[in-house]
């Protein structure tokens, strides 16, 4: 059999998996099973030293004796041999032990011997195991037929000899036997004879005579039945019976009760003995000395001076004996009362449960067969009913806890029941009450409980059980299941009082639930939402009232849950959805709402009429109320609620107007009355109201902050239904008459948004109300300036959502409607009014910034007929618009974001194209550009305002101005209208702050932009401008000047006076500072501005003494002036005036000594100007000045005319005057003449005229060369005179400033 186990065991160890190899390995891979492994190997061995030594015996012993048995041969013994042959039943059968051959011991050593191998080598489990290259002592054929679990015998290793000896034993032992009890018989023949039938009765007889008499039988006593027979007067008697069965019960209960004292006490003593077992043991500290003998293992001849003692401290664990004998004591009493416990019951018990039994069986059996009413005129019935309740009871807790009693107890009930309850229906109110004392009893007596039996206690019976408290909401909700509401109004047909009553109680008990129920008690609470509906639905709408009744009471106290409202609202097939934000089609909302409704048009108003009353009263009903709003106590029930009106007030709105339009009367009466409805519905949720204190009247708003997310489900059915009555009449009335917008704004600015509306309550509003179609909205004058009053007498929030919805408005149309169909005043009051808006409206930043639509709108509202906007009106938007909006908006970008307001107000004041002109428009321009500069004004006095950024806004002004002019037809007749834009513009050097660098930058960005415009009709008016408005004299000199030079590179012609006429008509000094403009002049080098003052003077001067003053102001002048390179040139014009008022004064007589004088006064600054390095000072006489600042032709000309007027004076009392005249400076006349000898060409004269030509041969002059060889010659030329003087500085300005086109006016000379 080891052979056969070690077999199996393989086949199991190299089980293979796919791929894997074998399962062996992992099995013993486990701590738990590693041990097993060594034991098998273990076993293999022992069994291979077993038979390898078994080898060795065998072949000794075939070695010693190979023909004898062995020793422990065994043989048949002697007295066996010997019964045998006495027999004489053949031979004996020579038993001898079998001994097994060598060989079969050595096969299987090597059995064994390779499933050891096969244990110990772990590489014949891999997959890739090759068995081919196994060594042979592996047995890989035998491997091979594992491998494949191949379930053949392997029969070389069965010992086949010993089997065949053992049958030939057995076979022997069989035959042995076999015969030895056949012979046996032979010899025994009698007991094979029958025996004799007289022996066998004599011997029982004999034996009979042995034993005592017996006694007389004994005497019948009649015994007592154990359970007592029910009689039928019992039965007829309900008295008589419940006294008979009275003993039975009370052993019955008693029995129970003593049933559980003893498991209570059962419970007592494991409990007791569960508190003492803890402390059976303790610890109890113990002292023991221990001696420690000394012994050294390194030195045999160590003497130890003596043990060494020690003292060993711990807890040993003992038994506390009171505790031992307590619980010695408590098992003795646990095994008594197991023993008591196991005990039957005694049998006045068995008997009294049978007696009762058997009553019960007689009661069923008189009534048995019998209909209802012939059961109720039988005695034996009412018997049964008295036993029914009398059982009830009598069941009490020990009863019930007792299996036994609990279940007799329960047929009894149920069988009693069935045949004496149910099928009567006088006994369900009855039953009821019972079932409500005990509670306990409902799983066995509510099968009884048939209320639909009793029909006109229905109601109350259901009133009963729905007031059973929480805690019993199990019995209540088993007793409701018995309530077939559904039965009871089909087939009892309750009146309406009765069902009015069933609607009450159902009512109160979903209050009694709470808003939200337990979860011990939803069943309870679905059971009574599926009977409300029921009591609804039921020949509605008779209770349609009283549900809604129910529902509106219980919310108010915050006892219905909300889940009753949505049962109401599934009901009436309200099966809402929000069509917010979204295109609410007629034909949509007709569907969705008409076909689904089970109200009427009638009963829907009936409803919103009520519901209103409720609600308006409810919102001023208390102080807390009108505080906290309605949201506070309707909170749970605002969402059914809130589709509940939404329904209510859109299917309403839907079925009226259905009926309007189909009649085509009364259509805006219609409307009117919806808006009413609607607005009156919802009012007590979304409006605040005033309610008066001790101290006064108060705005209470209709809910707090914290209720918004419920408000905003009211705001937006709301929302919906004004969306629905706008919808519904949409296209049946022209535009601009009464339609749901045109009513709704109107509530929304006077009701809804008004002072004292907190911005909690807005943002709600704004939020539900921007869904609204404003695209369809086509205002009247009066919603507009509704408009205007939103933003003067509401919240900000209230102006921004009306920035909001305002580009959704088709404001093209509206004002093309106004222009075209109403009169000038009401067009001229609706663009005041839109002006006004869109100016608000860009003042808001955030709404610009965010709001694509209204940048859109703002700017085509540029393109808009503002010529109706008078100029009074729009002088008061332009105040608006300093007076609120931030000044640093006029230096966005022009059509920036932040600019739309100014670039309206620039198109309504006139600027741009397309413009229409009226007799206002002059003056709005300028309000215009005062506007702009006030606010230009205002931006420089803010530290947080870069200066740098004036540019941007002054340029566009200067560009508005300048466009407008270009536009007009008759640009001189706008000179005015230039001259007063300008003058506010130039305002700006006046107003703006004068620290910092505001004034600095205005002033060269005016400049920058009248040189960079050079051709600008605003130049001329510009120069006017400037000395009417500007209040600093040097702000007026440089832009006077810069007016001037621009105006000559223009490139205009200059013809005429040398372009000077229109500059002399343009140009007013101020008269009161007369003198310190010219000295500001002086000061700035407005050369320009001061010759053309002297142009202006020239034409006053009486008498030669005025032109002589004249002449002096200009040689002082000259003195005076400081030029540099871009106005030296200016200084010509000087020079040739004050020579052709030389040349006056000589031609009309004037004494000579004057003009000299004057020559000889301007002489030294000629040649100061004229030098090329200073000659003043130290390093000026040394030859080390400073370089000059003027340019090299300025100092040509310079030399040129100093060396002309010098030889025009060749004496202190002579000046040249005439051609040819004598001490002429040529070189062929330098010397004195022989007839005059006092008259001869002055050292001045010569050096001057030597210093000219030295610049022939100057290499810096080699450019300016032709021009100084022709100045030379001018000044030799004996043919020129002192009246030459002009035509000189006429041909060096033609000569060497030949762009400066202020100079033509000296080329005139050249050409007389």
């Amino acid at each position: 059999m080891a052979s056969c186990i070690n077999f199996i065991y393989f086949v199991s160890v190299f089980q293979r998996l796919p791929q894997r190899g074998s399962i062996g390995p992992r099995f013993f891979d486990s701590l738990a099973n590693s041990s097993l492994l060594k034991r098998c190997k273990k076993k293999l061995v022992n069994l291979a030293d077993f038979h390898h030594n078994a080898s060795k015996r065998a072949t000794a012993s075939a070695q010693h004796s190979p023909d004898t048995p062995s020793d422990d041969t065994d043989s048949h013994s002697a007295s066996d041999d010997e019964a045998v042959t006495e027999q004489g039943e053949g031979p004996a059968l020579e038993k001898t032990k079998f001994q097994t051959s060598a060989e079969f011991h050595q096969r299987l050593v090597k059995l064994y011997q390779t499933f050891i191998l096969w244990i110990d080598e772990p590489r014949l489990h891999e997959a890739s195991l090759y068995l081919p290259a196994l060594p042979p002592q592996y047995d890989a054929d035998k491997l091979l037929k594992i491998l494949h679990n191949e379930q053949t015998i392997w029969s070389e290793f069965i010992d086949v000899d010993r089997i065949e000896y053992e049958n030939a034993q057995f076979v022997s032992l069989w035959v042995k036997e076999s015969k030895a009890t056949h012979y046996g018989d032979l010899r025994r023949p009698s007991l094979l004879c029958e025996p004799d039938p007289d022996t066998i009765e004599s011997r029982i007889m004999s034996r009979l005579n042995h034993y005592e008499e017996p006694k007389e039988a004994p005497g019948i006593v009649a015994s007592k039945a154990p359970v007592p027979e029910i009689t039928m007067e019992t039965l007829n008697n309900s008295n008589a019976m419940l006294g008979e069965l009275d003993c039975d019960l009370k052993t019955l209960v008693e029995y129970a009760g003593l049933f559980n004292n003893r498991e209570a006490n059962h419970i007592a003593v494991d409990c007791n003995f569960m508190d003492i077992l803890p402390d059976l043991y303790y610890h109890k500290p113990v002292e023991v000395s221990l001696q420690i003998p000394c012994k050294s293992n390194f030195n045999p001849n160590h003497v130890c001076g003596g043990p060494a003692t020690t003292i060993l401290r711990y807890r040993e664990m003992t038994l506390n004996s009171i505790n031992a004998r307590k619980i010695d004591e408590n098992r003795e009493e646990y095994k008594q009362l197991i023993q008591d416990s196991m005990s039957p019951p005694p049998m006045a018990v068995c008997s009294g449960a049978v007696h009762l039994e058997n009553a019960i069986t007689a009661l069923i059996q008189c009534v048995r067969d019998k209909s209802l009413e012939e059961r109720k005129r039988l005695p034996a019935y009412q018997t049964g009913v008295e036993l029914f309740y009398n059982l009830a009871a009598e069941s009490d807790d020990d009863i019930r806890h007792y299996p036994p009693t609990r279940q007799f107890f329960s047929t009894c009930l149920e069988i009693l029941g069935q045949e004496f309850i149910r099928d009567a229906p006088e006994q369900s109110t009855t039953l009821l009450s019972v079932l409500l004392e005990k509670p306990v009893l409902a799983g066995q007596l509510a099968q009884n409980f048939v209320p639909n039996a009793c029909s006109e206690s229905f109601a109350d019976m259901y009133d009963q059980v729905a007031r059973l408290p929480p805690e019993e909401s199990d019995l209540a909700f088993m007793l409701l299941t018995k309530f077939d509401v559904t039965k009871w109004l089909k087939e009892s047909k309750p009146t309406l009082s009765l069902r009015s009553k069933l609607a009450i109680s159902i009512g109160s008990a979903l209050c009694r639930c709470g808003k939200k129920p337990a979860e011990k008690i939803l069943m309870l609470f679905e059971m009574y939402r599926s009977h409300l509906q029921l009591i609804l639905m039921y020949q509605f709408p008779d209770h349609y009232g009283d549900v809604l009744r129910i529902l509106l009471q219980g919310s108010e106290k915050s006892q219905m849950s909300a889940d009753c409202w949505n049962d109401l609202l599934k009901s009436l097939g309200c099966t809402y959805n929000r069509h917010e934000g979204a295109d609410m089609d007629q034909q949509r909302i007709k569907c969705l709402i008409q076909t689904q409704s089970l109200l009427s048009k009638d009963q829907i108003k009936e409803t919103i009429e009520w519901l209103t009353t409720y609600f308006s009263k409810l919102r001023v009903s208390s102080v807390d109320v009108a505080r906290f709003g309605l949201y506070a106590n309707w909170r749970p029930y605002i969402k059914p609620l809130s589709n509940f009106l939404g329904f209510l007030s859109q299917t309403y709105i839907v079925k009226e107007a259905e009926r309007v339009i189909s009649i085509g009367i009364g259509i805006e009466q219609a409307i009117d009355q919806l808006w009413s409805v609607t607005c009156e519905l919802f009012t007590p949720w979304i409006v605040t109201i005033e309610t008066l204190t001790t101290t006064g009247s108060q705005l209470v708003s209709p809910w707090l902050e914290g209720d918004s997310c419920l408000a905003t489900d009211m705001v937006a059915l709301f929302t919906e239904s004004v969306m629905c009555l706008q919808v519904q009449f949409k296209d049946i009335l022209p535009h601009y008459t009464r339609d749901a917008l045109s009513l709704f704004w109107p509530y929304y600015v006077n009701v809804l948004s008004h002072k004292g509306v907190v911005d909690h309550i807005l943002r709600v509003y704004h939020a539900r109300f921007i869904v609204l179609p404003w695209a369809q909205f086509y205002p009247r004058l009066d919603a507009v300036e509704l408009m205007l009053k939103l933003h003067e007498e509401s919240s900000g929030s209230c102006f921004i959502f009306l920035g909001c919805i305002f580009p959704q408005m088709n404001w093209v149309e509206i004002v093309e409607h106004y222009a075209r169909n109403e009169t000038p005043e009401v067009a001229s009051r609706l663009h005041v009014a839109l002006l006004l808006l869109c100016i608000m409206f860009a003042k808001e930043k955030t709404l610009i910034t965010t709001n694509v639509e209204m940048q859109t709108l703002l700017s085509k509202a540029e393109s808009f007929q503002w010529a109706y906007v008078d100029s009074n009106s729009f002088e008061n938007i332009i105040q608006w618009q300093l007076n609120h909006c931030d000044p640093d908006s006029v230096l966005s970008q022009r059509r920036g974001m932040e600019d739309r307001g100014l670039s309206l107000l620039r198109a309504a004041g006139g600027f741009g194209q397309d413009i229409t002109i009226s007799a206002d428009t002059p003056r709005k321009r300028c309000m215009y550009i005062r506007c702009v500069v006030q606010m230009i004004c205002k931006c420089s006095h803010s530290k947080e305002i870069k200066t740098e950024s004036f540019k941007m806004a002054i340029t566009d002004l200067m560009h508005d101005i300048e466009s407008t002019a270009c536009a007009a037809v008759d640009t001189n007749a706008m000179v005015p209208e230039l001259i007063d834009m300008l003058v506010e513009v130039l305002n700006l050097l006046n107003n703006c702050a004068p620290s910092g660098r505001a004034i600095e930058i205005v002033e060269r960005t005016v400049i920058e932009w009248i040189g960079s415009n050079p051709s600008s009709v605003l130049i001329l008016p510009c120069i006017t401008a400037a000395c009417r408005t500007l209040a600093s004299l040097t702000h007026m000199a440089i832009m006077v000047e810069a007016c001037m030079d621009a105006y000559f590179n223009s490139g205009l012609d200059l013809s005429q006076f040398g372009g000077w006429s229109g500059i002399l008509e343009k140009l007013q000094v101020p008269q009161l500072t007369h003198e310190e403009f010219l000295e500001e002049c002086m000061k700035t080098g407005s050369y320009l501005t001061l010759y053309t003052y002297i142009l202006q003077q020239l034409p006053a001067c009486q008498s030669l003494n005025d032109e002589l003053k004249v002449l002096s102001k200009l040689v002082n002048w000259t003195l005076a002036a400081k030029p540099g390179q871009d106005s030296e040139s200016k200084l010509l014009l000087w020079w040739a005036k004050a020579m052709e008022l030389c040349v006056r004064q000589v031609n009309f007589g004037a004494p000579h000594q004057y003009v000299i004088k004057a020559l000889n006064t301007l002489a030294p600054t000629l040649n100061t100007m004229g030098e090329d390095k200073a000659s003043a000072g130290l390093l000026g006489a040394i030859g080390l000045g400073r370089r000059s600042a003027l340019s090299l032709r300025f100092r040509l000309v310079c030399r040129s005319f100093l060396s002309f007027i010098l030889a025009q004076i060749p004496g202190n009392s002579f000046l040249r005057t005439q051609p040819h005249a004598p001490a002429a400076i040529s070189k062929r006349h330098r010397a004195p003449l022989p007839n005059q000898p006092d008259v001869y060409p002055t050292p001045r004269a010569l050096q001057a005229l030597a210093s000219l030509e030295a610049l022939h041969n100057n290499k810096q002059y080699a450019g300016l060369r032709d021009s100084a060889y022709l100045a030379s010659a001018f000044v030799s030329d004996p043919a020129n005179s002192l009246k030459d003087a002009t035509k000189l500085i006429a041909l060096l300005a033609n000569n060497l400033y030949p762009d400066k086109h202020y100079l033509a006016i000296l080329r005139t000379e050249l050409y007389k």
